[in-house]
């Protein structure tokens, strides 16, 4: 999935407009998202929750 959006809350970054992120779990209400951010070369992933509501202006599917 490409993110549509910056989400940033409070200063930390969750994601920037463009950035491909991945659904790794769906739970009710909410979608576990995770991106792959490379620190001093080694890989850290990133995850956050974001409403099923809110999916569809946040993210879009890949072509």
């Amino acid at each position: 999935m490409i993110s549509k959006v910056n989400l940033v809350l409070s200063g930390v970054v969750y994601c920037l407009k463009g950035m491909t992120v991945s659904v790794k779990e769906k739970t009710g209400k909410y979608s576990i998202i995770e991106r792959t951010e490379v620190i001093n070369e080694e890989p850290k992933a990133i995850s956050f929750k974001v409403s099923n509501e809110l999916m569809p202006f946040y993210f879009e599917e890949c072509s």
